[in-house]
């Protein structure tokens, strides 16, 4: 099973408002979403370090996976 755009997008939204993953979270979800958090992290560090403002826009409007 690969991740739809939407479940990707469901998963972006859960790390911006800080969610736990649900307990039953796939394999694919989980390596997507813990790729994509340690490549925030990294972008976070880079502008903090570099002092440049950083605003994750990922809309919000998009209902939660758990």
């Amino acid at each position: 099973m690969t991740l739809g755009s939407e479940e990707m997008i469901k998963i972006m939204v859960g790390i911006q408002n800080g969610v736990e993953p649900p307990e039953d979270e796939s394999d694919e979800a989980r390596v997507f979403r813990e790729g994509l958090e340690t490549e925030m992290a990294a972008v976070q560090e880079y502008a903090d370090d570099n002092g440049l403002p950083l605003v994750w826009e990922i809309p919000a409007e998009i209902p939660m996976p758990w």
